[in-house]
């Protein structure tokens, strides 16, 4: 699998972090890596063809008024974009294979 854009999950926790340093009180604790895909908001098949798709996910990572800087809820929001191939298989299921990542 190539990530298209350069981009992958490691480069979203990094801004992450600094995103959370920027805006959250020293007392509160980011989430770990596992803990921003726990908030997957939807995600959606945006393009589809008999062997090709093309998924997008939605996360956004909230931070609560009681850890924020300025008492305001807030959210760090990213989205994730798969090409995905399907490759036909025995007794009607398919096998997904990712082609292609990008996050945006």
């Amino acid at each position: 699998m190539s990530i298209q854009n350069g981009k992958d999950f490691k480069w979203v926790y990094e801004r992450y972090l600094a995103w959370f340093h920027q805006n959250a009180k020293p007392t509160a604790a980011p989430k770990d890596e596992e803990g921003l895909l726990r908030f997957s908001l939807c995600q959606e098949n945006v393009f589809e063809q008999d062997v090709v798709f093309l998924n997008q996910l939605f996360f956004a990572v909230p931070l609560l008024p009681s850890e924020s800087l300025t008492g305001q809820f807030r959210l760090f929001v990213f989205s994730e974009m798969n090409l995905m191939k399907k490759i036909p298989e025995i007794d009607d299921f398919d096998v997904i294979t990712p082609v292609e990542y990008a996050v945006i």
